[in-house]
């Protein structure tokens, strides 16, 4: 693919009609359109509950990141400074410590490195305000340092990819997010990570 202009120009066929027009700069339109962001491209794939491994909460503690021994700090505010503390897996909501700043921090007790929302077909959304988001990354921030180009082999750095639900309604006193799933894996350290573009975001019941 090659731009010139503010116009792509595919080598091959554009995924989709008119996606070459489309514009990037300062002020941009999007460069996919919606029907793309909300297109199943693998239709016949689906998840099984048969395909995963639910396992306890002791068994779970390799492969979540470290236990902190004391909750992180951070300091809020802009005229009036405090400094809160963040406990571990756990969040803080912005909007109590600056006027008008909707947001939260979230202490994942590692490195973080991916992140990413999970794509929701608006058709089957029940929930628009519920997001997912996947975070990424190595067990600890003080204790680990890795080169971006280190790998690990197999089964020898037990990690997981965390699954916050946050709420994203303009009300005055949403939700805090919450850890509601971690995905264990013995694949190692996490530097990036896309969801499937497929569309996978399915409603049971």
């Amino acid at each position: 693919m090659s731009k010139s202009k503010g116009e792509m120009n595919f080598r091959i066929a554009p995924p989709v009609n008119g996606i070459e027009k489309d514009y990037d700069g300062p002020v941009k339109d999007r460069l996919l359109p919606d029907d793309i962001q909300t297109k199943i491209a693998y239709p016949d794939i689906h998840a099984k509950w048969d395909e995963w491994e639910f396992i306890t909460e002791s068994d779970a503690q390799a492969y979540l990141p470290m236990p902190q021994s004391v909750p992180a700090k951070v300091t809020l505010g802009i005229n009036s400074l405090q400094t809160v503390e963040v406990p571990y897996l756990k969040t803080v909501s912005l909007n109590k410590y600056v006027s008008n700043r909707k947001g939260h921090i979230i202490n994942t007790a590692g490195a973080v490195w991916g992140l990413d929302f999970a794509p929701k077909d608006p058709s089957v959304d029940s929930q628009p305000f519920t997001q997912y988001l996947a975070i990424s990354g190595y067990k600890s921030t003080l204790n680990e340092h890795h080169p971006v180009e280190d790998i690990q082999p197999d089964g020898s750095y037990l990690n997981c990819i965390q699954l916050w639900r946050c709420n994203l309604t303009a009300a005055d006193t949403p939700d805090d997010p919450v850890l509601d799933l971690c995905f264990v894996h013995p694949y190692g350290i996490v530097l990036d990570m896309k969801w499937c573009p497929y569309g996978a975001y399915e409603e049971v019941g």
